[in-house]
């Protein structure tokens, strides 16, 4: 039994494998000279952010304020997709939202630790596309370009608060870490990916691919549950965090033009 499950396993691969080579011979239903044209579509994403300092541990501080750096979870993303295609090159705008979850370190008294948040990552994108074996039912692309990024991250903004003068003491009091708000944080990044496309018709394709994107982020905005809140006293500009999304994306294109 497990000799008969082996070879149906090979068998199903050698298919596999033959299917994808006939295909990759077999002629699309457009030829490359009628893609000179615009498309929208639809882009789905899973993915994670990673890096040094989104451990859920680390957090940056300026008088008296404290902004977690989250941990966030893989999470699945949506969004759309505008572009022109060329016989060979084309250009693509794109936004994605991505809606996770993840972990922050919280100095309040009752965890003083690490804690669960919500969190949601935006980024739009300009790419330029390189398409190749555009002749064939299957093709393969590569594409390059820049993403803005927000990392929007719920409940991970801490202030302190002053408790009463320290025993003894006229002048000096005690503080505490106290929730105000959220935070979100702004960065630029590179793009880069690859993938396959597959011709339906002359006016339809799918697409699957990698994505690998480092992000530069510079700065932080303070969200506070309170509007009163002054957040302009706090200047937080930031020089060394920055972080690695990988996803894997799949997209559908429809043709506006013929």
């Amino acid at each position: 039994m497990i000799l008969a499950m082996k070879r149906s396993s090979q068998i199903a691969a050698c298919a596999s494998l033959g299917l994808l080579v006939v295909l990759l011979a077999f002629p699309a239903p457009a030829s490359a000279a009628e893609k000179g044209r615009a498309y929208a579509g639809l882009v789905f994403s899973f993915g994670r952010t990673s890096g040094s300092s989104f451990d859920g541990r680390s957090g940056t501080e300026i008088s008296g304020v404290f902004a977690a750096i989250p941990k966030p979870d893989a999470a699945a993303g949506y969004g759309g997709l505008i572009g022109i295609r060329g016989n060979f090159f084309g250009a693509e705008i794109s936004y994605i939202h991505s809606p996770t979850h993840g972990s922050v370190f919280d100095p309040t008294p009752q965890y003083l630790g690490s804690r669960s948040v919500k969190a949601a990552h935006d980024a739009v994108n300009i790419d330029f596309k390189f398409h190749f074996w555009t002749e064939r039912v299957i093709g393969a692309y590569a594409c390059a370009g820049l993403s803005i990024n927000f990392l929007n991250v719920k409940n991970s903004f801490f202030g302190q608060e002053a408790t009463g003068l320290k025993p003894g003491s006229w002048t000096e009091y005690n503080y505490v870490w106290k929730e105000y708000g959220g935070v979100t944080y702004f960065g630029v990044g590179l793009n880069l990916g690859a993938g396959l496309e597959v011709n339906v018709s002359s006016r339809l394709s799918f697409n699957a691919g990698i994505l690998f994107r480092p992000i530069f982020y510079s700065s932080l905005d303070l969200k506070p549950y309170d509007q009163d809140f002054d957040t302009s006293a706090y200047d937080f500009t930031v020089s060394d965090m920055t972080a690695l999304h990988l996803a894997l994306t799949v997209g559908l294109q429809f043709a506006l033009t013929k």
